[in-house]
């Protein structure tokens, strides 16, 4: 090794640390909130004693947010090994050795859209169920990928691996029902399509899929989706009055939908409509595609431009409707037409048959998990977080084919990471400062026997999910529970201005 090689890999080692150390200081700023409160008092033990039962069948999830919210540094170390995880798998995944793609891929998590951010990263109880099975579905996918090639070429079968799988499909199937129907779904396709190709098909799949439908059934012989299925749960709800109740469901759940799967994405849309051009123009610049393709590459290119164009005006301007109260289809339209782009550069444009195959797996995955969300209620950010990651992946992909590695590039990419970096720590550094003030001012003042104790609302809220609770309310009650104090104790809400002067004091 020369030491222009030696000096790029010591630069990258010390990106990948920066970049570890960052998150280490990030994760350790975030709150407990909302169902935090619960599952880290009282009330997440009783869950405990009837191991969930008629709760939910999340069971991974239930027991690893019991002790989550019990130990910040576990926390820490969990949430910065799986955000982590999900950009160098991402990395990985693409099998190649260009590092823009680790950096692009951080990038993209930096820049996750605010509302999946505060419920599937910050909040504590929405990260272990939507971030956690995350990584693991990429590690699922990393380990598949490396097996079907050592299948093609024949290699003997791992019996670690097929176990790891077993185990991975089994525990990632215990979540969130809308992945451990993905993951049910996609491991028998993979099956299938071994079977169809191969006639014979690897162990490693059979003990995935096996792995994940235990899981599934273990997840839904819990009585609470019976509750659901009878309109007995008072917070979820499936439709079970025929195709009428189906299509109702469908028309309350398709602009969360659409929103949250691709429109809220501003940044990672500009990134990977960015690609699909370039893919669109190296395509162009070394084929003579027949008139059909070409119609079908000029409506591509005009759908990607138009979405990204009315995306950046509706982000300026948020309260515009185009078609007033039509505006809501008409955004839909234009997302599934966006959707069908990416799938038309995919079969048109790429070449490659392996990198065809792959893109069109990331795409089938995204139908997969959004399919679901169209008949239950209620659907947030958070679900969303999963398709997020599987778009980095389409954009990885896409980066690797059509650009390449250029130093330029790098520090564009280390400058963007740098400024959400930075952006980042400013709203997070006085939401923690407030929380820490908050809890310890609580607790000196219950010990000193207060009537009345002051609580102001933590700095940047729409960053949290149900950090500031309203008087009276349900979240109040679990906060103090949290904190160990008794109910009835009566809270006083400030604003910031007396909260700083009490803080002086």
């Amino acid at each position: 090794m020369n030491n222009k090689e030696c000096t790029k890999n010591r630069k990258k080692i010390f990106t990948i640390l920066a970049i570890i150390i960052f998150l280490i200081f990030l994760c350790s700023l975030f709150p407990y909130s909302g169902d935090d409160w619960a599952w880290g008092s009282s009330i997440g033990l009783e869950r405990l004693k009837t191991f969930f039962k008629d709760y939910n069948g999340r069971y991974v999830g239930n027991l690893i947010v019991l002790v989550l919210t019990r130990s910040v540094l576990l926390r820490v170390i969990v949430m910065v090994a799986t955000i982590f995880g999900i950009i160098y798998l991402s990395y990985k995944l693409t099998d190649d050795k260009k590092f823009s793609l680790l950096l692009l891929s951080t990038l993209l998590i930096l820049s996750v859209p605010k509302l999946i951010l505060r419920q599937a990263i910050v909040w504590t109880s929405g990260f272990t169920n939507y971030a956690l099975p995350t990584v693991l579905i990429l590690l699922a996918l990393y380990l598949i990928y490396k097996t079907s090639k050592e299948y093609k070429n024949k290699k003997n079968i791992n019996i670690i691996t097929a176990v790891g799988l077993l185990v991975l499909g089994f525990c990632s199937s215990l979540f969130v029902e809308h992945i451990t129907i993905y993951l049910v779904v996609i491991s028998l396709l993979l099956v299938l399509y071994y079977f169809i190709k191969y006639k014979k098909v690897p162990i490693k799949y059979i003990a995935f899929f096996i792995g994940s439908l235990l899981g599934a059934i273990l997840m839904f012989s819990n009585g609470a989706y019976g509750n659901i299925a009878n309109n007995e749960d008072g917070y979820r709800s499936i439709p079970t009055n025929g195709i009428i109740s189906l299509i109702e469901k469908v028309q309350e759940n398709f602009k969360t939908i659409y929103q949250e799967l691709i429109l809220n994405n501003l940044i990672l849309n500009i990134v990977l409509a960015s690609l699909l051009l370039i893919t669109i123009y190296n395509f162009l610049k070394n084929n003579k595609p027949s008139k059909l393709k070409k119609g079908l590459i000029n409506l591509s290119i005009v759908s990607i431009i138009g979405y990204i164009i009315y995306s950046v005006i509706k982000k300026v301007n948020p309260t515009w409707n185009i078609l007033l109260k039509y505006t809501p289809y008409f955004e839909l339209f234009i997302s599934i037409i966006f959707f069908l782009a990416i799938a038309i550069v995919t079969f048109v444009c790429i070449t490659k048959k392996e990198v065809k195959q792959k893109l069109i797996f990331y795409l089938l995955s995204i139908a997969i998990l959004t399919l679901p969300l169209f008949i239950v209620q209620p659907i947030g950010s958070r679900c969303f977080f999963p398709t997020y990651c599987i778009f980095i992946l389409i954009i990885l992909v896409l980066y690797k084919e059509g650009v390449e590695e250029n130093e330029i590039f790098n520090k564009i990419l280390g400058i963007g990471i740098t400024v959400f970096a930075v952006y980042l720590s400013s709203i997070f550094l006085p939401i923690f400062k407030t929380n820490m003030e908050r809890n310890s001012y609580i607790l000196k003042q219950y010990e000193s026997e207060s009537k009345v104790i002051e609580v102001v609302n933590l700095p940047y809220g729409d960053y949290l999910w149900n950090a500031n609770f309203e008087k009276n309310s349900i979240w109040e009650e679990r906060f103090k529970l949290f904190l160990g104090i008794p109910k009835d104790t009566e809270f006083k809400k400030v604003t910031t201005k007396q909260w700083n002067k009490l803080m002086k004091n």
